[in-house]
């Protein structure tokens, strides 16, 4: 028997916010053993504990789904493939709506969704071919959403921060945003997640930071696929919530598109631009500001109404990432619903450390670095966009083919 004295001790501090070596650490994977459980008293910070939190029961992480035998003396050997297959099989078929389930393999976790309702989703089917307009695509939609989804990304600390740290190196300006998104989903890990899953986080910034891109890189890094919202040219709820089949333009909504098409229930949904989104409803239907209320509330997204299918969805594991230029035109109860993280424009040092990480990174010659950041210092270069530009322009006339 093992002692208890054996036991390894947990590392005892953390570093303080005024050591210089805190933010090169920040993002340092942590090994498992040295990980602190979370603080019960920061479940209640930012006031809203069902964002913060999701909560999975022990059903939920299917213990049941474990082989059972009579006797294990008289249990047939059975190779690790079989053992997979029998778990991954038993896992699709015991999945329920509204109860995600997770089964061991020998490859690690395999986590499992329902969308809707099998009941919900056969009636649906039926109308669908009632419908000579939209029937076929209903059709297809309806025969990929009958399937069981998977949720995807980091299941454990470590590989949490290996994420996180991936994206930091390439886009250390928005290292509080990173932060926080480390935070939500590691409590998400120790409440019985063992996919990604963080708090909808809505991001403000001047134009040109970068905020679209930081998160493309997040939702690849974390192999998860990326659905994107365009604010700025949305002026109905459509996007969110299908168009009604009663119009022939009714369509899916993009969000639904992106689960069928890909298979994952978890993708990182960005919403670009969503102080720009207008409504042109004229109080028919929801504006897109009052469509995202829904998705932003645990249990409310839990059972979405989606308007070209009829049906309800879970919609609960997408992972909201709202990007904005002027916080005073977010309605107050989508920001209430957020962790609203602001970014300060890039000083001139800054750009010019991301310039010459880039040039690095790109091959380029040192003396396009010089003539790079003099243009930083005049002002001509003020925000990453137009930096992404220069440094395109360069690239491509150095790779052009010389005439002969």
């Amino acid at each position: 028997m093992t002692n208890k004295d054996d036991k390894p001790k947990r590392a005892s501090a953390r570093p303080s916010k005024d050591d210089s070596t805190h933010r090169n650490d920040l993002f340092r994977p942590q090994r498992p053993e040295d990980a602190d459980p979370p603080d019960p008293l920061d479940l209640l910070a930012g006031g809203d504990v069902d964002n913060d939190m999701k909560t999975y029961s022990a059903d939920d992480v299917a213990p049941s789904l474990e082989l059972e035998t009579d006797e294990a003396d008289e249990a047939p050997e059975i190779s690790s493939t079989e053992t997979d297959w029998d778990r991954k099989d038993r896992a699709f078929t015991l999945v329920e709506f509204g109860r995600p389930r997770t089964v061991q393999l020998s490859t690690g976790p395999l986590s499992l969704m329902r969308l809707t309702d099998a009941s919900t989703l056969a009636l649906a089917g039926e109308l669908a071919f009632d419908k000579a307009s939209d029937a076929v695509a209903k059709r297809r939609l309806l025969e990929s959403l009958d399937q069981p989804l998977t949720l995807e990304g980091p299941a454990s600390l470590d590989a949490i921060d290996t994420a996180i740290s991936t994206v930091f190196e390439a886009f250390p300006h928005f290292g509080p945003v990173l932060q926080a998104i480390r935070e939500s989903a590691q409590l998400n890990l120790s409440r019985g997640a063992s996919w990604l899953s963080f708090r909808p986080m809505l991001i403000v910034s001047p134009p040109g930071l970068g905020k679209t891109s930081v998160a493309s890189k997040l939702a690849s890094t974390c192999a998860l696929p990326m659905a994107l919202l365009d604010g700025s040219t949305m002026t109905t709820a459509t996007p969110l919530l299908g168009g009604d089949a009663i119009y022939r333009s009714a369509r899916a909504s993009d969000i639904v598109q992106n689960l069928a098409a890909n298979g994952i229930g978890n993708p990182v949904v960005v919403f670009d631009e969503i102080d720009k989104a207008t409504d042109t409803s004229r109080g028919g239907r929801e504006s897109p500001a009052e469509a995202m209320l829904g998705f932003l509330e645990q249990r409310s997204a839990q059972c979405m109404h989606d308007h070209f299918l009829g049906i309800d969805l879970d919609l609960s594991h997408l992972n909201w990432i709202l990007l904005a230029n002027d916080l005073s035109k977010i309605p107050a109860p989508v920001r209430d619903r957020c962790k609203v993280i602001q970014i300060e424009s890039l000083t001139t040092n800054e750009i010019v450390a991301i310039a010459t990480r880039e040039v690095e990174r790109r091959k380029l010659s040192s003396d396009l670095l010089r003539e790079i950041s003099k243009a930083c210092r005049r002002g001509e270069i003020k925000s990453l966009r137009k930096l992404s530009k220069a440094l395109d322009a360069a690239e491509a006339v150095l790779t052009r083919p010389r005439l002969h």
